[in-house]
């Protein structure tokens, strides 16, 4: 389900794993700001919906480029902030957590924790596993959550022994461990593009939140989160 703080100026849409950082960065920025945080694949189709959203933060570029070929967001305006990567977390209750792909595919991993197919995090987790030759193997362990965050949340409570999920949510959570990083090869970069909504009544506002994220402050928190900046538009 989407969180959403009460209404305010700026209406944000913005994927789950920017949950914690993205306020961050408008505490800095000083303006007033609503979030509606939840899976990338839902809030890109709230926003096809007609859902009223002044800047959209995607976690890969697929649903931004759908947006933007529906002339949904301002192409101009689009700009890829950063990167992350995807890690195997497992539960602090776990004993002697997989080091590596292969390790995952032991019995006693018996349930894996990913995102859904049309979310990012699930995507990426799948191309991993399918191109780490273990998705046969794995593909009936698998519980869906409807967030990265979701996933997060069952290993971290241990109702799911391991789970997928960007570097940055293993960050916020002491109760998992990030057992090993997937290879940057194995899927999909990972982007995280933001653009103006087109129906935006506050464009220059948006244009002005999305230009502080690329300012040295911004980067600055992002980077402290664990993202990795790439280089503006």
């Amino acid at each position: 389900m989407a969180t959403t703080t009460p209404n305010k100026d700026l209406r944000v849409f913005a994927a789950a794993s920017l949950s914690d950082v993205l306020p961050r960065v408008a505490t800095a920025w000083s303006g007033e700001v609503s979030f509606n945080f939840d899976a990338t694949s839902r809030i890109a189709r709230q926003i096809e919906a007609g859902a009223p959203a002044d800047l959209f933060f995607s976690a890969d570029g697929k649903w931004m480029d759908k947006l933007e070929e529906s002339g949904l967001v301002i192409p101009e305006t689009r700009s890829n902030l950063m990167t992350n990567r995807l890690v195997l977390i497992a539960s602090s209750q776990v004993q002697a957590p997989p080091t590596n792909v292969t390790a995952m595919t032991d019995h006693r991993f018996e349930s894996l924790a990913l995102a859904g197919e049309a979310v990012p995090a699930g995507r990426y987790a799948r191309e991993a596993l399918k191109s780490s030759g273990i998705w046969d193997t794995m593909s009936t362990r698998v519980i869906e959550g409807h967030t990265v965050r979701t996933v997060l949340r069952w290993v971290s409570r241990g109702e799911v022994p391991i789970g997928v999920v960007y570097r940055t949510d293993a960050l916020v959570d002491p109760k998992v461990i990030a057992a090993f990083t997937f290879p940057a090869q194995s899927h999909t970069p990972i982007v995280y593009p933001a653009a103006v909504v087109k129906q935006s009544g506050q464009r220059q506002n948006a244009a002005s939140f999305l230009e502080f994220c690329e300012s040295q402050l911004a980067r600055s928190i992002f980077e402290e989160a664990g993202f990795t900046m790439l280089a503006t538009r």
